[in-house]
């Protein structure tokens, strides 16, 4: 039952970029394409490798000045679709859920898993390189325990 794979080639436009930014809370998405290979396993089930490439900025988690970042991953996924069964329940294990990305009507959304496979690769904490955190007050020493101001404060009553 297995076909030749299918090779595949998808690039998002300026607008879906544009609209790939802001979902993701991105200051910019320059660049987002995808390398896709089809293979059907049976005939329920496509396997879907590919490779995504993305430039963008994020914003630092410190300073919020862009910080560049360029995504080169791959990744696979597999769909599923769910058999058809008029007026019965399908019972689809928790493991099974997780392992499949289901087939709606049968169409597979490559656009969209494309940009799942983005979001997962983000950075979650972008950081300028020597940004760092300054406090406007000073530390505590070293040996005060953290609950000496309470005990200070109780003690003024």
């Amino acid at each position: 039952m297995r076909e030749s794979p299918v090779d595949l080639h998808v690039e998002a436009t300026a607008e879906e970029r544009q609209a790939l930014a802001a979902r993701f809370g991105l200051l910019a998405l320059d660049r987002l394409d995808a390398d896709v290979r089809f293979r059907r396993l049976d005939d329920n089930r496509v396997r879907c490798r590919g490779r995504l490439r993305a430039e963008l900025a994020q914003a630092c988690v410190v300073t919020l000045e862009p910080v560049r970042q360029v995504v080169d991953e791959s990744f696979e996924v597999v769909f599923s679709r769910l058999p058809e069964a008029e007026g019965e329940k399908v019972e689809i294990r928790e493991h099974d859920a997780a392992e499949y990305e289901s087939l709606i009507s049968g169409d597979m959304e490559i656009g969209e898993c494309v940009a799942q496979q983005l979001a997962v690769s983000l950075d979650p904490y972008p950081r300028q390189p020597g940004a760092a955190w300054q406090s406007a007050e000073e530390p505590a020493e070293a040996s005060e325990s953290p609950f000496a101001p309470l005990a200070k404060a109780r003690a003024g009553r």
